[in-house]
């Protein structure tokens, strides 16, 4: 792979980063060809030799059968060698073939080996143990011999977890793409009927749908019509069984659509076609709305076990904190005289190493609780794809408007800790300028950056909700006979103050001043009405217009209504599945926004209270400083809501880092203000 292409040429649509990092690597220190042939050549003979010892273990069998019935000893004995055999030979032709990993690979279009694979894992695994291990040197000279019992089990656990990851990360991957594209099924197969309601020419319908769904469906599509070019199948109705077959693996409802527009090509009547194509669009769109109302009703589990996990275990431990740092065996074992004793000569509590609380909760429960969130949201079917909007951003101004959140985050810091110190008092709450600081910086880089796409994104979502009626009117007004660009006036002063108003405006104004046919004036690369609209659903359907406009009055006005028709349907569902899952988000957004700052800053009102109960008392052995404490659970605060607010984004809309990075970029600072207040109070009502 390394020897053939450039570093940064040829970089997939998916893990890219994983590509571009192993060629990096590989380049220099990766196997070379003839290595990489011995280790093939080395399992083949593996495979060839436990398939010969299976068949001798077989022949053995055999020869028992013959010499006696199948209940001697010796038959049992044979059998159970032959059955041990069989598994060595299943074990050796997996690593042989690696059928598993050589699907994933080619569905992800990468160019890279199971050799590569394993040598990249290996090689990051050794440099993450070589990281941790140098680590545990500055851990030591601060915290002290006691320390390596809580760094050394992350120098060997975490470069096995590292292990793990960059091994089947192709596999995993994979399995992620085509559970989140199947989503794009009811797009796909909405553009199939769209066309062949046009013209019922299925290779023509599987190009237009090539062009205009998203990947990796796009790609499949129009490998499909190559194949054809290239006479893989004899027909393009062969090849759209194929292709059902091989995506029905993963959603029954898709294959069942596209079976039954192969079938609507052998209708002979256009009420029969009609009728079919309705029928696909009925399975796939119930079929995606089942889908997701089960995996709705399934989150209840998941939900409470990311809940537990990232918030009640983490704050139920941070407040016993006082209570385990107590000798309870001292105390139980105190008398009077030596109570006294140990009074008059001044004990107190001596102040705890910080570093087991900042690797339980800063790092173990966030890295846990992000892992099972990314698990549970893989599991989630796709549904359709956000709009997609170019950053307006250069990468140079991206890194300056983070040096200005760093700055901004650095200043409240600086401000806001002599404010407290001087009012309220430096011990308990010196360090919460520097939380609401650090959340107040990263909240502007994420808005700043993302505030652009997410105003278009939502400008173009609420214009695809407008479309179809305004479709539906388009499509009336064109079968009465009404020219086509007085029609387009009469939709847009019917549906005046929308976006789609304004839309239908410019185009009847277009048609009425330049003549010019409806496709230059929708398509033209330069001054195109819909070279700004980024919706793909509404570019390809006024696509299917400007054909269809084509027909007689009375076809054209037809088709246009049943288009409408359909976009309406999908609507419809994609607001259905939303409306299943609202429940879930929106307890994930309280709990993150308003739950999880005030149980917080209560926690650590209860700790500074019990702090000051125990820190006199000579049968307590340490505990941590109240300003450390809040540090740690401020920092843990802010994992929390980034974490929550990816995992409710990613339940309601799927892939979406647009709005991930938006939706934290919001609750950031209203999480960690409603901490820092609920935390002064609560220290004034129960630290007196």
């Amino acid at each position: 792979m390394h020897d053939n292409k450039g570093l940064e040429r040829d970089l997939p649509p998916y893990g890219a980063w994983y590509i571009s990092l192993s060629r990096r690597i590989l380049k220099s220190a990766g196997p070379s060809e003839d290595e990489k042939e011995k280790k093939r050549e080395a399992t083949r003979d593996a495979f060839e030799n436990a398939e010969l010892a299976a068949n001798e273990a077989f022949e053995k069998v055999n020869e028992a059968r013959i010499r006696g019935d199948d209940s001697t000893r010796e038959f049992k004995r044979a059998e159970d060698k032959y059955k041990a055999a069989r598994k060595k030979v299943e074990k050796a032709e997996a690593v042989y073939k690696q059928e598993k990993f050589h699907a994933s690979v080619d569905f992800l279009g990468w160019d890279i080996d199971e050799f590569d694979v394993l040598a990249f894992s290996q090689i990051m695994t050794l440099i993450t143990f070589a990281l941790n291990a140098v680590m545990t040197i500055p851990i030591f000279l601060i915290y002290g011999g006691t320390s390596l019992l809580y760094a050394i089990p992350f120098v060997f656990i975490f470069p096995l977890i590292v292990l793990g990851f960059f091994a089947t990360y192709p596999e995993s991957l994979a399995q992620r793409v085509r559970i989140q594209s199947l989503g794009r099924a009811p797009e796909a197969i909405n553009y199939l009927v769209m066309s062949m309601r046009l013209s019922p020419t299925l290779d023509k319908a599987i190009l237009f749908t090539g062009n205009h769904t998203d990947e990796p469906l796009a790609s499949e599509f129009k490998k499909l019509s190559w194949d054809l070019m290239m006479r893989k199948y004899t027909s393009i109705e062969d090849g759209l069984v194929d292709f059902a077959s091989r995506w029905g693996q993963w959603n029954e409802d898709f294959r069942r659509a596209l079976y039954t527009i192969r079938t609507a090509t052998l209708e002979r009547t256009d009420e029969g076609l009609k009728r079919t194509l309705d029928k696909a669009n009925d399975i796939i769109l119930t079929g995606t709305k089942t889908r997701m109302e089960g995996y709705a009703a399934s989150l209840s589990g998941p939900t409470m076990i990311v809940f537990a996990l990232g918030v009640l275990l983490p704050l139920i431990m941070g407040s016993m904190l006082p209570m385990l740092s107590m000798n309870m065996g001292d105390m139980m074992n105190f008398d009077g005289a030596g109570m006294e004793d140990t009074l008059a000569a001044g004990s107190s509590v001596e102040e705890v190493s910080i570093l087991p609380v900042v690797l339980l909760l800063d790092v173990i429960f966030p890295v846990i609780t992000l892992v099972y969130s990314y698990y549970v949201l893989g599991n989630r079917p796709g549904t359709t794809t956000p709009p997609d909007i170019t950053s307006p951003f250069t990468i140079k101004q991206k890194r300056s408007i983070a040096i200005t959140g760093l700055v901004l985050a650095v200043s409240i810091g600086i401000l806001g800790v002599p404010f407290v110190y001087e009012y309220i008092g430096f011990d308990m709450f010196g360090v919460t300028p520097i939380i609401v600081g650090i959340a107040v910086g990263v909240s502007f880089y994420l808005l700043t950056t993302t505030r652009y796409q997410k105003k278009k994104r939502d400008e173009t979502k609420k214009l695809e909700v407008e479309f179809p009626d305004a479709l539906f009117q388009l499509g009336n007004r064109i079968s009465e006979g009404e020219p086509l660009e007085s029609a387009f006036q009469k939709v847009a002063d019917t549906l005046k103050g929308t976006l789609i108003a304004d839309l239908f405006g410019t185009i009847s104004y277009n048609l009425k001043m330049t003549r010019a046919p409806l496709n230059e004036i929708l398509f033209n690369r330069n001054i195109g009405v819909l070279k700004d609209v980024h919706s793909r659903t509404i570019r390809a359907t006024m696509e299917t217009v400007v054909e269809a406009v084509q027909k007689d009055a009375a076809t054209a006005g037809q088709t246009i209504v049943v288009i409408s028709n359909y976009l309406r349907d999908m609507i419809q569902v994609d607001q259905e599945i939303k409306n299943s899952l609202s429940s879930v988000v929106d307890m994930m957004k309280t709990t993150a926004i308003l739950f999880s700052p005030i149980v917080m800053g209560i926690t650590i009102g209860l700790y500074f209270m019990l702090y000051n109960q125990f820190q006199d008392l000579p049968f307590t052995s340490a505990m941590m400083a109240p300003s450390d404490f809040v540090l740690i659970i401020g920092i843990y605060l802010l994992m929390v809501v980034g974490i929550t607010g990816y995992f409710a984004v990613g339940i309601q809309n799927g892939n979406d880092p647009i709005e991930v990075k938006y939706s934290i970029g919001i609750s950031l600072p209203v999480a960690a203000v409603t901490f820092a207040i609920v935390t002064i109070l609560s220290q004034s009502i129960m630290g007196g």
